[in-house]
């Protein structure tokens, strides 16, 4: 099957460190291993998570995506709220209670993003190194098949992220993902790095 350039269509959501941020600790994910499709059913009533600071930072920072080591995607409620409406059908939204060290709510319910069907999108023989495609999934933000590290989403919806000045992400072209060391000339990573730049610019 003949390749399929999406370098213009989509981009991989990629979780980041936030300056004076939170980060999960501890999130207890052992009842998904092995769960396909949908969540409903499975999710347990009463999730939570920990978070923790590196450093003891005064006036600490949750950011709308907290970093996570599983590299879940876990939202700010006003995070959900835009991708409910933005990011096409066929998502869940699992709600999750985060807490610090000593067990006390830092506040309103985050939420555990879940695509329950994953796109086969992907060359399995020619993705090595660098994502080859054989199809585009068609959807604004996907997971692919077989392929957990890589979260795409859409050109037209990361733009929409970045105007709306959420925290806790970044994104990176499909033309570099696998590249070890220095990066070679591309056209589109000017791109990207301006709407990086805009992310870094929370909305007054």
């Amino acid at each position: 099957m003949p390749a399929v350039n999406l370098d213009d269509r989509y981009l991989i959501w990629q979780l980041v460190a936030v300056k004076r941020g939170y980060a999960v600790s501890w999130f207890d994910d052992a009842f998904l291993k092995g769960v396909r499709g949908s969540l409903s059913g499975v999710w347990p009533a009463d999730v939570s998570c920990v978070l923790n600071l590196d450093r003891g930072y005064g006036n600490p920072v949750i950011s709308d995506c907290l970093m996570n080591s599983g590299r879940h995607l876990l939202v700010s409620s006003r995070l959900k709220s835009f991708l409910a409406g933005a990011a096409g059908p066929d998502i869940e939204y699992w709600p999750i209670q985060i807490r610090d060290l000593g067990g006390h709510l830092l506040g309103e319910p985050y939420f555990f993003v879940h695509l329950p069907n994953p796109h086969r999108c992907l060359d399995p023989e020619a993705t090595k190194e660098r994502l080859v495609f054989t199809s585009d999934p068609g959807r604004p933000l996907c997971r692919i098949s077989s392929f957990d590290p890589v979260m795409l989403v859409s050109w037209p919806l990361a733009n929409a992220l970045a105007d709306e000045g959420f925290i806790g992400f970044r994104f990176m072209g499909l033309f570099d993902y696998g590249i070890q060391g220095e990066l070679p000339p591309h056209i589109g990573r000017s791109k990207v790095e301006a709407l990086n730049a805009r992310l870094r610019v929370p909305k007054k």
